[in-house]
C-alpha cells in the first residue's frame, strides 16, 4: 500500500478555506492570463515555484510567454515540484493516475528544461519532487498564489483540472504563508 497523503499542520481545505473568498476562482484562461501578466509586468526577476500534475499547463504557458514576450519575462529561477517517478509509476498501476501519466510528466518537464525560448531568457530550471502525494497544485510568484486541489475525473483519475483560487501575501498573509511553507523546496525568506 502507498501512502498518498501529504503531512501537514493544517490541511489544504482549511487553507482553502481561509483564503479572500472575493479573489475568487480561476479557470485555465483566466490564469494562463494572470501569469502571463505576472511574469511580464514585474519590476524585477523573482522566482516562480509551481507544483504540477502532468506539466502539460506549464509547457505550453511558459514556451508561448517567452516567445510572445522576448526579454520581459522576469523569471529568475523556475521551480517545479512533481510527483516522484516510483510513486507515479506505483500510482498509475492502482489506477489512480491515468495510464502514460509519469512519462508525460518526465517528457513534460525534459521540454521546459531544453526549450530554446525559455534558455534564451535565462530562466534556471529545478526540479525537486514531492515526498508524498502533494497536498495542491498551482503557482507562487512575488506575493501572490494561484492553488487548487488535485481532482478525481470521470475516469477515477487523479488529475489538476480544478478551477485555482487566488491568494497574495497582502490580502491572506496567513493562508499565503501556510502554502509557500509547504512547498517541498527551498524558498526564499521573506
Amino acid at each position: 500500500m502507498v501512502d498518498i497523503t501529504f503531512p501537514l499542520t493544517v490541511p489544504i481545505n482549511k487553507i482553502l478555506d481561509v483564503l479572500n473568498p472575493r479573489l475568487g476562482l480561476l479557470n485555465s484562461t483566466e490564469v494562463y492570463d494572470a501569469l502571463t501578466k505576472m511574469v511580464t509586468e514585474s519590476k524585477s526577476k523573482n522566482d516562480l515555484h509551481v507544483s504540477i500534475g502532468e506539466g502539460d499547463f506549464l509547457v505550453s504557458w511558459i514556451r508561448r510567454t517567452c516567445e510572445h514576450h522576448p526579454g520581459k519575462v522576469k523569471i529568475g529561477r523556475l521551480f517545479i515540484a512533481c510527483l516522484d517517478d516510483n510513486l507515479a509509476s506505483h500510482l498509475e498501476k492502482l489506477g489512480l493516475l491515468r495510464p502514460g501519466f509519469r512519462a508525460s510528466m518526465t517528457s513534460n518537464i525534459d521540454l521546459v528544461r531544453t526549450d530554446l525560448a525559455i534558455t534564451r531568457e535565462n530562466i534556471e530550471v529545478k526540479v525537486l519532487t514531492w515526498p508524498r502525494m502533494p497536498p495542491f497544485h498551482g503557482w507562487l510568484y512575488d506575493g501572490r498564489a494561484l492553488i487548487a486541489k488535485w481532482a478525481i475525473n470521470d475516469f477515477g483519475h487523479l488529475n489538476v483540472n480544478t478551477m485555482m483560487i487566488e491568494t497574495n501575501q497582502s490580502k491572506s498573509p496567513d493562508a499565503y504563508r501556510r502554502v509557500f511553507e509547504m512547498f517541498p523546496f527551498p524558498l526564499p525568506v521573506g
